[in-house]
């Protein structure tokens, strides 16, 4: 962090870190549990549905590692994965009459949700943004 900061701007870029951390580890999180409770509910469990899974987390933790570092491009593809999954996710809370889907779709979209806010519109994340850039 530059010392040239005001302390308002230290906070400001320090609550922008915790809440990366924080809606980063949400998300994987939950990637990790769906993908748990997938596996094992699955009717056929595959070596291609293994694949797809594992490949969903470690995506997700690598642009999120990347956002993380201040990548320009990381931010605008996490928008667009998470905004997608959300709308994804809308589609099947209301359209879908399968109970377990609703119960999936709820926390997805509470988190996508959030994520879409902080890492688009949030003071704190685009303070902490910009310092990583300046890095």
């Amino acid at each position: 962090m530059n010392e040239n900061y005001t302390f308002e701007q230290k906070l400001t870029i320090a609550k922008g870190r915790k809440g990366t951390i924080a809606v980063g580890t949400c998300m994987i999180l939950f990637s990790i549990f769906t993908n748990i409770y997938l596996l094992f509910y699955a009717i056929e469990l595959n070596a291609y549905l293994i694949f797809k899974h594992a490949f969903r987390v470690l995506a997700t933790i690598g642009i999120l590692t990347a956002l993380y570092q201040g990548k320009e491009w990381a931010k605008y593809l996490l928008l667009l994965i998470v905004s997608l999954a959300f709308i994804y996710a809308c589609v099947l809370m209301f359209r879908d009459t399968n109970i377990v889907f609703k119960i999936l779709m709820s926390p997805a979209i509470f988190i996508y949700g959030i994520a879409i806010y902080f890492f688009s519109f949030s003071p704190n994340f685009k303070a902490f943004f910009k310092d990583q850039n300046k890095k």
